[in-house]
C-alpha cells in the first residue's frame, strides 16, 4: 500500500488501478503472464487464480512512456514506489505536457548523433528513462541526476522554453553525472576525510563541497568535447553555430577556472588522474580555438564577484 489506488511494475510497463487490499495479492508467474487471487493462511495465493497475459494488457493498464532514439523510455508515470519521496511529487505525469517534449527531446538527440555519434551511441547505450520533471505551483525545476539511479536522468520540463541545442547540452551532462556516479561505486575521487572545505563553483551562486566542484568539472568538459565536435560540422547553421562558439567560449573559461580551485591535497589519486586528463584535453581545445586563458571572460568575472558578495566578502580569493 503505497497510499494511492495503483500499483507499478515498471520492468513490466504495467500499472493496475486497483482498491488495495490486504487479502489479495498479484504475482508474476512466467515471462509475460502475471497472476492475481486471494491470499491463503499462508500469505500466498491459492489454487483460484486468475491470470492475465502481458502482452494483451490495454494500453490503459500500461506504464504512461514513449520510446525515443529506439529504446530510452519517456517515463509519464509518478509513483512512490519508482522514485524517491524527495523528488517523487515533482515527476511530471502529464500525457499532454509529455508530448510536447517528445519532438524537442528527438530534435536533442539527433543533434547529438550529428555532433558526435560516439557519445550518442553511450548515451542510448547507458540510459534507460528520462524522467520530465514539472511540479504545479512551482517556478523552477532543476534538471539532475541520482546517484541511486545511474541509468535514468530528470529533465525540466523549463527546457521547453530553450533551444533543441541547449537540451542537447543537459541531457550530455545530466548523463555525465551517471557516468561519474558509476566510476564513485568502485573509486574515491576525493580525500573524505579532508573534504570539509567548500569550494567557488563556476556555474553555482552557493559554494560547493568538492564532489560537487569535481562532478561539474566533469559534465562540463564533456560539453565542451561535444560543443568542439559539433562545430566541426558544416551542417549546423549561422546561427546555431555563433551560439554554439560563444557557450563553448565561456564554458573552457569556467571549467579551467573551477579546476584551479581544487587542492592537490584533497583529491584522491583516481579524482586527480580525471582532473589532469581533462585539463590537458581543454588546453588542447584552447589552442585550437585560440582562447587566451591568461585573460577571464567577463561573464565569469562578473558571476565571481557577485558569488563573492553573496557568500563570503569581496576580500576572497578566487584563484
Amino acid at each position: 500500500n503505497y497510499g494511492d489506488d495503483n500499483i507499478t511494475f515498471i520492468n513490466l510497463g504495467i500499472n493496475f488501478e486497483a482498491f488495495l487490499d490486504w487479502q489479495v495479492s498479484l504475482e508474476k508467474t512466467g515471462a509475460n503472464r502475471v497472476a492475481y487471487g486471494y491470499l491463503n493462511g499462508e500469505n500466498s495465493i491459492g489454487s483460484q487464480k486468475s491470470y492475465l497475459e502481458i502482452d494483451n494488457i490495454p494500453y490503459y493498464q500500461r506504464i504512461k512512456c514513449e520510446i525515443i532514439s529506439g529504446r530510452i523510455k519517456v517515463l509519464f508515470q509518478r509513483h512512490q514506489v519508482l522514485f524517491e519521496s524527495a523528488y517523487h511529487y515533482e515527476c511530471n505525469e502529464s500525457v499532454f505536457l509529455g508530448q510536447l517534449f517528445l519532438p524537442r527531446l528527438q530534435n536533442a538527440f539527433d543533434i547529438i548523433r550529428e555532433g558526435d555519434n560516439g557519445i550518442y551511441n553511450k548515451i542510448i547505450e547507458g540510459l534507460d528513462y528520462i524522467v520530465p520533471l514539472a511540479k504545479p505551483g512551482k517556478q523552477n525545476h532543476p534538471s539532475f541526476a541520482s546517484a541511486l539511479l545511474k541509468r535514468t536522468i530528470f529533465l525540466s520540463l523549463d527546457l521547453l522554453e530553450t533551444s533543441d541545442v541547449y537540451l542537447a547540452e543537459c541531457i550530455i551532462h545530466e548523463f555525465g553525472h551517471c557516468q561519474l556516479y558509476k566510476v564513485q561505486d568502485t573509486v574515491l575521487l576525493t580525500q573524505m576525510d579532508l573534504n570539509k572545505r567548500y569550494y567557488y563553483s563556476p556555474w553555482r551562486t552557493d559554494p560547493r563541497h568538492l564532489l560537487g566542484l569535481v562532478h561539474g568539472i566533469y559534465v562540463f568538459s564533456c560539453v565542451i568535447d561535444f560543443y568542439h565536435q559539433l562545430l566541426r560540422k558544416s551542417s549546423i547553421s549561422s546561427e546555431i553555430r555563433e551560439w554554439v562558439y560563444n557557450r563553448l567560449i565561456l564554458l573552457v573559461y569556467q571549467v579551467f577556472c573551477a579546476i584551479r580551485q581544487v587542492r592537490k591535497d584533497e583529491i584522491a589519486q583516481a579524482g586527480g588522474i580525471l582532473l589532469n586528463d581533462i585539463h590537458r584535453q581543454l588546453q588542447e581545445t584552447a589552442t585550437t580555438l585560440n582562447i587566451d586563458l591568461h585573460n577571464c571572460h567577463s561573464e565569469l568575472l562578473e558571476h565571481q564577484e557577485a558569488w563573492k558578495l553573496k557568500n563570503c566578502g569581496p576580500e576572497f580569493e578566487i584563484l
